[in-house]
């Protein structure tokens, strides 16, 4: 039986970013991370900062969350329907950096209050995603965060199951 653990990506190994900071700060976190190791990420884990120093995951923010909040600024400022809209819009740079600075939980959904443990078996990892609708699932250890688990992962090594 396949382990989630052979499968996750320690937390460690994935960009972050604090529910406090801009979506500006988000993405060059995103940015930053990959530039050190070498690894494109299309999303990041956004971590809310407890007052016993501890910290728990907020939510999870995605390129598509990005790009729906540019989206949703562009519809905003066009007087015209979204699907006369051109890319130039995208880069007027008053609608960017307007879009930008909102703070990072304005742009992510809702988190999905479930998670697995490293030793659970994939079948169940990819059960929870499909009953939940989600493509990223956290992996928690004694009541922390200790990676995340993706669905491309999964679906990357599909042919190791048979």
């Amino acid at each position: 039986m396949f382990k989630v653990k052979y499968f996750m990506i320690p937390v460690n190994d994935y960009p972050r970013a604090y529910d406090t900071e801009s979506l500006m700060e988000a993405i060059r976190a995103m940015k930053e991370f990959s530039a050190k190791h070498g690894k494109e990420r299309r999303s990041l884990l956004v971590f809310k900062k407890l007052n016993d120093g501890g910290e728990e995951l907020a939510g999870i923010l995605t390129m598509r969350d990005i790009f729906k909040i540019l989206k949703r600024s562009v519809e905003c400022s066009e007087s015209t329907e979204f699907f006369t809209m051109s890319w130039p819009s995208f880069y007027k740079k008053v609608l960017l950096s307007d879009c930008v600075s909102i703070n990072v939980m304005e742009a992510i959904r809702p988190l999905v209050k479930v998670s697995v443990s490293p030793n659970e078996s994939l079948t169940r990892a990819t059960e929870l995603m499909m009953i939940h609708n989600i493509s990223i699932l956290p992996v928690e250890e004694e009541g922390r965060i200790v990676g995340i688990v993706r669905i491309m992962d999964i679906l990357d090594n599909i042919e190791d199951f048979f």
